[in-house]
């Protein structure tokens, strides 16, 4: 099967395609609207793994050139996306929540209601 693949991605910044950007490991060039997006922009900024551009009703077609141009020209940004995916996939979510639940259970009284995947 042919893989698809991608060397940055141009999206809002609302949390679910930020997510899935920062799971794949590909750098994002945030375009905000509004509510958390700019936040979300702020955030990948600081971890070093995604720029922002301006609102999307001020954003230019030049503007968004030069944005796609400098992170093509930045590789310390895909390799820290490459890192940031790598944390993320090591995480054990589901079976850090199911100990907590448990142990706040066994506090008041009960038992293991789950196996830990």
């Amino acid at each position: 099967s042919q893989q698809m693949r991608c060397i940055l991605l141009v999206h809002s910044g609302a949390s679910g395609i930020m997510s899935a950007a920062m799971y794949a490991g590909v750098p994002s060039i945030v375009v905000p609207a509004g509510f958390e997006q700019n936040a979300n922009a702020m955030w990948l900024k600081s971890m070093g793994i995604g720029i922002e551009t301006s609102f999307m009703d001020k954003l230019t077609f030049g503007e968004l050139g030069n944005k796609i141009r400098a992170m093509l020209n930045n590789q310390g940004m895909r390799v820290a996306s490459r890192e940031v995916a790598k944390a993320i996939r090591a995480e054990t979510g589901v079976a850090n929540a199911v100990e907590l639940i448990e142990g706040f259970l066994q506090e008041q009284g009960g038992d293991k209601i789950v196996e830990p995947p």
